[in-house]
């Protein structure tokens, strides 16, 4: 089993693949499960969306067939109006959270 945060986000430089979610592909094909984290502003189909609520595009998206290939999904939800710490979600969603170094070593 492997665990990869994030598929839509980009591989440092000199990674095998560009992308994570190519990273997933290959870790399937090669029979081994995979366990990752997506958050729905990432979905492909969903960019229009996610843009028109918080005004922000997102550069980085997971095509829709990545999930599809998903044997299991856990959806985990929260109030629009719930806050949490420093942020509410609509400010976590247009990537208007964290410090300046955590952004930058998420990317």
């Amino acid at each position: 089993m492997a665990l990869i945060d994030e598929p839509a986000h980009t591989n440092v430089p000199g990674s095998h693949n560009p992308k994570r979610r190519q990273d997933v592909d290959e870790i399937l094909d090669a029979g081994i499960d995979v366990i990752s984290t997506a958050n729905i502003q990432h979905l492909e189909s969903l960019n229009d969306v996610i843009e028109q609520i918080t005004g922000v595009p997102q550069r980085e998206t997971v095509p829709d067939e990545v999930v599809r290939r998903a044997d299991q999904i856990e959806l985990v939800d929260m109030a629009a109006e719930a806050p949490a710490p420093p942020h509410g979600p609509r400010q976590r969603l247009s990537g208007r959270t964290g410090s300046p170094t955590t952004s930058a070593s998420a990317t």
